[in-house]
């Protein structure tokens, strides 16, 4: 005898898996709000700085004379960044909270 399993609904576990993803994101953004605003304020503060401050000499060194072009030509590159230091800050801050600390390795180390 043989039976038919019918395959499991994959939508409704991507929706359940992303939603829980969602929840543990929005309680780690509010346990670590300086963190948060840091990740948020880098990219913004970069980009300011590679618009107003670089952005005529390096603009007309790689041959975008436009602001706008020049602001689509930086602005996925920030982006990245921003997802780059997202990550490698969750990262961090995720081994601090789980990994054992002695009290001698508080300390400095001899070589």
């Amino acid at each position: 005898m043989t039976t038919a399993t019918t395959p499991a609904p994959t939508r409704s576990y991507a929706f359940r898996d992303s939603m829980t993803m969602l929840r543990r994101n929005i309680k780690h953004m509010l346990r670590y709000p300086s963190l948060t605003i840091q990740i948020v304020t880098l990219p913004v503060l970069m980009l300011l700085l590679f618009v107003y401050v670089f952005g005529g000499a390096i603009g007309e060194g790689i041959g975008v004379g436009d602001r706008d072009a020049y602001i689509n030509y930086l602005v996925p590159g920030i982006i990245v960044m921003a997802v780059v230091i997202g990550v490698s800050f969750r990262g961090r801050v995720g081994r601090r909270r789980v990994r054992r600390r002695s009290w001698w390795s508080a300390g400095s180390r001899s070589a």
